[in-house]
């Protein structure tokens, strides 16, 4: 009970910022025409600033897991490839493909794995895993621009997708991000807290938007696309990636951390990016939606197991 409480309270600010939105667009209290708009100020101005907050504030000064960097770099390239040859088998919707390339790698690991491994894990733990999760930010944004470039233009032109890689405000982000803490740039702390404020503006925003946008009438017609998304993004995937994990000995902290990373739901800053790069983002934002409310469920499942089985 314990841990699905801990789950539950992971969620509901989600789901609460969700309702939200959605209502607002119900009784029409900010017109809907103001949403892309509001979107794409989150996507240019408002995420950057989060990302540059959580590559900064990372505690670098701690012990490092190298097994543990090295299996969330590998897996998340493993099913990034995996989903690429084999989406175009489940679709032939150059849209949908890119959509579901990107839900078979990306989890919301800066919001919902990070809090739930503070409740989880010890202090040694937390820190590898907040390490681990920092790096995992670049080669998340950097694969989520290819997951759209390489259907949008039919196939990966180096070219052109790389161009578009070094223009994308997450990317560019990231790498300021990186550079204040190779060169270790001290920000004054009233920078700090702007820049902290304005991130977690733009994921609240970026929330808001989302919720906005689901549209109820279209889930029944789009179920079959929404289930398919959900079950890999919270089953298959996590599976694959704790059997591997299992079988490669990982333990403990470790284990828990990889289980957080390859089970958490869609990230949301995926819907946005879906409307950018014009992919499915109807499809996009329902699967995060449900892929964030039975999180709770799957969560709970996972812990549970691990715990029975003394893995964790």
């Amino acid at each position: 009970m314990e841990n699905l409480l801990i789950s539950l309270n992971c969620v509901a600010p989600v789901f609460i910022y969700l309702v939200c939105g959605y209502y607002a667009r119900q009784r029409r209290i900010v017109p809907q025409s103001v949403f892309p708009q509001i979107n794409t100020l989150s996507f240019h101005v408002l995420l950057p600033m989060l990302v540059i907050n959580n590559i900064y504030n990372a505690d670098y000064s701690k012990a490092v897991s190298p097994r543990l960097l090295m299996f969330s770099v590998f897996g998340t390239l493993a099913f990034f490839i995996l989903g690429y040859i084999l989406i175009p088998f489940v679709t032939k919707d150059v849209r949908l493909q890119g959509a579901y390339l990107q839900n078979s790698f990306r989890s919301n690991i800066g919001i919902i794995a990070i809090t739930l491994a503070e409740l989880l894990m010890d202090a040694d733990g937390l820190a590898a895993a907040t390490i681990a999760i920092a790096m995992m930010i670049p080669i998340y944004n950097v694969l989520a621009v290819l997951s759209f470039e390489v259907y949008r233009n039919r196939g990966i032109h180096l070219k052109g997708s790389l161009l578009s890689i070094l223009k994308n405000p997450i990317i560019i982000a990231t790498m300021i991000g990186l550079l204040l803490v190779v060169f270790r740039i001290s920000l004054p702390a009233s920078v700090r807290q702007s820049i902290a404020v304005l991130g977690k503006t733009g994921s609240t925003l970026a929330l808001l938007t989302l919720g906005a946008s689901f549209d109820f009438s279209n889930l029944r017609a789009n179920r079959r696309r929404v289930v398919f998304g959900t079950l890999t993004r919270l089953v298959i995937v996590p599976a694959l990636a704790m059997l591997c994990a299992v079988a490669l000995n990982f333990r403990g902290n470790d284990l828990t951390a990889i289980f957080l990373m390859f089970s958490s739901p869609l990230a949301t800053t995926g819907f946005t990016m879906a409307q950018v790069y014009d992919a499915d983002a109807e499809t996009t934002g329902q699967i995060v939606i449900a892929s964030t409310l039975l999180s709770c469920l799957t969560f709970f499942l996972g812990i549970f197991l691990l715990k029975e089985c003394g893995l964790i």
